[in-house]
């Protein structure tokens, strides 16, 4: 699949904020604000999935 620089980037925000996110969570394991983040990256994963779907949907280079 060939993607255009935009669909790169916008992956690449959105996985460097799961990371974030993830790696928060791991640190502060067990503690009201890793259940927090845990929650805050699964959502960021759905966001990065709607945004990359309407990103190659629209995008004449990528679709």
């Amino acid at each position: 699949m060939k993607t255009c620089e935009k669909f790169a980037r916008i992956q690449a925000d959105y996985q460097r904020d799961v990371t974030y996110l993830s790696n928060h969570s791991e640190r502060h394991r067990g503690q009201p604000s890793a259940r927090a983040s845990t929650k805050h990256a699964h959502t960021a994963k759905q966001n990065m999935a709607r945004a990359l779907s309407r990103h190659f949907y629209n995008c004449r280079l990528c679709g």
